[in-house]
């Protein structure tokens, strides 16, 4: 099989190229004109291509061209409909940077949401609870760890379980996405940290640090606390966590976290509740899908399948 690479330079010069040549004898074009490309793809049976047209006049004369790839995300620069006519295959790199574009686009929503897109008014979050509640530093030590806590779990389900990272990034996506709604929508700030520390120590000093950077507004739901459940849910969905030992770890590592977003004084009971509340109805839509059914239908009627088998 010969393969044909028309213009590998466009990928970069730090790209290693050389398991193509696992797969036959490779031949690697800096870069090819249309009219370069129809005379070196005669006799390839798979080309290669990044920015390079492939049409009629760039593989009419590849009589045994089986197959096009795209070193891209776009097909722009592939003529379809000739390459259908001809029976010839082609494929590109379909998830190119999903991920990232996912990323920096929420990124992008938070920073219009807190630095640009300020609403004339906030809908202030109190309930009486909260004064009862004291602020206390130590809380300050879940509060970080909420950090950990989440690339924790990220990392490891990526690595070892595909299909539970799967869902967890949905939860996460979903959520947040519902989150970033609610802020736009409804606006909404707290007044509840105290403008003097009761006491001063190294454990203060972070909590004015975390006040200093993170805003007062945009607080209900508590994103702290629906990471936290996005763990909680992930951690579940794991062999390994699920066992007893894990799952007592990780409930009062969640709800320590929880708790210490009203004794930071980061946030009000309500917007603790709302956002347990966001979480459990994204829990049932990504973990229980309509399909199986929110009252387990879906399992009843396995049930009833199997029964009628064995009858």
């Amino acid at each position: 099989m010969k393969i044909i690479f028309l213009d590998a330079k466009t990928i970069g010069e730090d790209m290693d190229l050389s398991g193509y040549e696992t797969l036959g004898e490779v031949v690697k074009y800096d870069f090819s004109t249309p009219q370069e490309a129809s005379q070196r793809v005669k006799d390839a049976d798979v080309i290669i291509v990044n920015k390079v047209p492939v049409n009629e006049e760039t593989i009419k004369t590849a009589e045994n061209l089986k197959l096009v790839c795209v070193a891209a995300t776009g097909t722009n620069n592939l003529d379809k409909e000739y390459l259908e006519k001809r029976g010839i295959a082609w494929r590109n790199v379909a998830g190119y940077s999903t991920e990232c574009v996912t990323q920096h686009a929420f990124a992008l929503l938070f920073y219009l949401l807190e630095r640009v897109c300020r609403p004339e008014r906030y809908h202030v979050m109190y309930t009486a609870l909260d004064d009862v509640i004291p602020f206390h530093e130590l809380f300050v030590i879940p509060y970080v760890f909420w950090f950990l806590y989440l690339i924790g779990i990220h990392c490891y389900t990526a690595k070892r379980d595909a299909a539970a990272f799967r869902r967890l990034m949905a939860f996460v996506v979903v959520s947040h996405t519902c989150a970033l709604a609610i802020f736009f929508l409804f606006p909404t700030c707290q007044h509840l940290r105290p403008l003097v520390f009761p006491r001063d120590n190294v454990l203060t000093d972070i909590v004015a640090f975390f006040y200093r950077i993170d805003t007062s507004t945009n607080v209900c739901p508590s994103l702290h606390v629906v990471g936290s459940m996005a763990v909680w849910y992930g951690a579940k969905d794991t062999k390994l966590f699920a066992h007893r030992g894990w799952r007592v770890f990780f409930l009062l590592a969640t709800a320590s976290i929880c708790l210490s977003t009203v004794f930071l004084k980061q946030h009000s009971v309500l917007d603790v509740a709302a956002g347990l509340l966001l979480s459990h109805v994204v829990y049932r839509l990504v973990y229980h899908p309509v399909r199986e059914g929110f009252l387990g239908l879906g399992r009843r009627a396995e049930r009833r399948r199997r029964i009628s088998r064995r009858a």
